[in-house]
């Protein structure tokens, strides 16, 4: 695949990364979390709960999100060069569309009564964040691949081929191609 192509798949799966980050945090919200697990940290609706829940939904989503971000960023084949950049600007891609859709939800359906801050970031299915643990960990996700694979490319530079290092050497690098006769000894 060509450099341009690669570039564009993982503009694409960045987007596809943050997208399936959310909706797997929907699926998860909408099932909750056990109320054993977050007994210890209060009473229910309390901040401290809130968050445990916000975090104990998180994680599975930061992991789900660092191995596809390790499949997109890592280099294919025997190319050199991470695309980090490019599937960070799929994911930005993807955080404004889906607060664009947040904000256009919000104003088309306000609360009718006022709502905690904490509800607001915390809460799946509350516009026009939808929860904003999922996109932390979407981001945590992204960055601690990108990191991995920088870590690795450092310890583990690309191998050149194989013909490179029988010395064969491209045209161009030969000098430049007389068409003239050879001069003649005098």
């Amino acid at each position: 695949m060509r450099r341009s192509g690669r570039r564009l798949v993982s503009l694409f799966s960045g987007v596809g990364l943050y997208l399936a980050a959310q909706a797997m945090g929907q699926y998860l919200g909408r099932n909750g979390v056990p109320r054993s697990w977050v007994t210890l940290f209060g009473a229910r609706g309390s901040l401290s709960v809130q968050i445990a829940e916000a975090l104990i939904l998180a994680l599975p989503v930061f992991a789900f999100c660092l191995v596809w971000a390790w499949l997109t960023v890592r280099p294919w084949g025997r190319a050199r060069h991470a695309h980090t950049a490019w599937c960070v600007a799929g994911v930005g891609l993807g955080v404004v569309g889906w607060l664009l859709f947040g904000v256009i939800r919000f104003a088309l359906n306000p609360p009718a009564s006022e709502v905690p801050v904490s509800y607001m970031l915390m809460r799946y299915s509350q516009a026009p964040l939808f929860g904003a643990q999922f996109s932390l960990a979407a981001l945590l996700g992204l960055a601690l691949a990108a990191w991995g694979v920088d870590r690795y490319l450092r310890k583990h530079p690309p191998r050149r081929s194989r013909r490179h290092d029988m010395g064969f050497k491209a045209p161009e690098a030969l000098g430049p191609i007389s068409t003239s006769p050879p001069a003649a000894n005098s």
